[in-house]
Formats: C-alpha cells, structure tokens, sequence
C-alpha cells in the first residue's frame, strides 16, 4: 500500500510546483523587458556620467600642476625683486635720489607680486573646471531632466563669485588655459566630447530606423543567423561558377570548384 500511494504524492508534487515556476519566469522576463528606446537612454546616462568624470578629473589635475607652475614663477620673480632691492640698498649711491626713485619701485613690484603670489595659492581648482567643462560643451550634452540627481554632487562644487567675478582670477584662468599641459588636455578631451556626440548621433539614428535591419546590422552587430546567411552565400558564390565567369571576368579553365582558390583570392 505504501508503494502504491507513493506515485500520486510525486505527481501531486509536480503539478503544484510546475505553473508555479513558469509564473515566476514570466514575471521576471516582464521585468527585465525594456525598449530600445529606454536602454538608449539608460546607456548614454552612463556614458555622459562617466565622460563628465573623465573630464573633471583631467582638468583638476592638471590645472593643480599649472597652479604650482604659476606660483613657482611668482615666487622666483618675487626672490629676484628681493635680491635686487638688497643690491640697491648695499650700493654706495643709494642715499641719491635717482637710486631712491628705483629703490621705491623695486618695493611695489615686490609687494605686487606677494600679493599676486597670496592671490594664486587661494585659487580654486573648481574654477578652472568649471570654465573647462563649459567651453567643451561637456555641460550642453544633456539637459538638466536627463541629468542624475547625483550629477550635482559629482560635480565639482562651483567657485565663490569673489573669485568669479574677480578680474585677476578671470585673467588667471585664461593664463593657466594657455598653459601647454591644460592646452592638451582640452584637446584630448575635445575628441571625447567628439566620440560622444558620434556615438548619441549614430544611436538615434538607429533608433529612427529600427524596422530596418540594415541599421540594426550596423549599430548592433546584427543578427547571428543573417551573419552565417551571408558567410554560407559568400561560399556558395565561390563554389558556382557554371558560366566560367565571375562578375564578368574569365576565370580561364578553373570554373567549377577548381575555381575556389582563385574565388577566395578575389574577395
């Protein structure tokens, strides 16, 4: 008796776990599903994330090497000014009043350039990737309903307005801009910026074509039936050579699959 109730309690079993797991497949295959549309977008949030990253991230660092550049500068013009005023003021004519005059002028350009110097070790770095980021049109890409939420705090915090509307700091930036190492970073960042827009460009074209398989074929890969089509016509055309022509040129005896060698050879 317990063998023969033993067959009903495995099929009782079945049945029940059976719907059980295709419902569960079919509601996770429902959750996963999503539009081309909404992948496109998804992906080039990524994509424009990862590229203000990248961007802010050379600028940064290379505009912290050009400030230490420029405040090396100042301060071997603010030791040179120092040396000449003492040489000035060892002279044996410095009690004229020509030797005064310069003595005087040597002690204003030095306190200009401490003070230029005490001005560019309070500069902001952020200053200088937030001008970066806008000339490179990194900021336009995307409009502030695509934007993260999280965007904001990726971002560099925005310089003080003393400093952004301060002339000096405003001549600054364009100094350190012209600075061989920010130069070749804005370039290279340039062609990111570039490949960005090729790419978005190419993906909405994809998208306005999406019924036809050609742009599918060329954005995504294509399909792996209709690459294996393609491969087996490819063969077929090599093998059939019955006419002993092959797009209008004599194949000179090897006609039939003797003409495979010479086929392949001719692309």
């Amino acid at each position: 008796t317990e063998a023969g109730n033993a067959p009903p309690s495995r099929s009782s079993s079945n049945s029940k776990s059976g719907p059980n797991k295709n419902v569960k497949k079919g509601k996770k295959r429902k959750l996963n599903k999503q539009s081309r549309e909404e992948l496109y977008i998804a992906e080039r949030k990524d994509r424009y994330n990862k590229l203000h990253h990248a961007c802010s991230k050379l600028l940064h660092r290379e505009g912290k090497v050009v400030k230490s550049f420029m405040c090396q500068k100042v301060g071997k013009e603010i030791k040179a000014a120092q040396e000449k005023e003492s040489s000035i003021q060892g002279s044996e004519e410095a009690a004229t009043e020509l030797t005064a005059k310069l003595l005087a002028k040597t002690q204003k350009r030095r306190a200009k350039l401490e003070l230029k110097l005490e001005q560019t070790k309070k500069f902001e770095l952020s200053s200088i990737v937030d001008v970066g980021l806008k000339r490179l049109g990194v900021l336009n890409l995307m409009s502030d309903d695509e934007k993260d939420a999280t965007d904001d705090k990726k971002a560099s915090s925005k310089p003080s307005s003393s400093q952004a509307d301060n002339p000096f700091y405003v001549d600054l930036i364009e100094s350190m801009l012209q600075h061989k190492r920010l130069s070749s970073a804005m370039d290279q960042l340039n062609d990111k910026v570039t490949d960005f827009r090729q790419w978005s460009t190419r993906r909405q074209t994809m998208l306005l074509g999406e019924d036809d398989p050609a742009y599918v074929d060329q954005f995504t890969g294509g399909n792996k039936k209709r690459k294996k089509q393609m491969q087996q016509d490819r063969t077929n055309e090599t093998l059939v050579f019955a006419g002993g022509k092959r797009n209008g040129r004599s194949m000179g005896g090897h006609e039939g699959t003797s003409g495979l060698f010479i086929g392949s050879l001719s692309g």
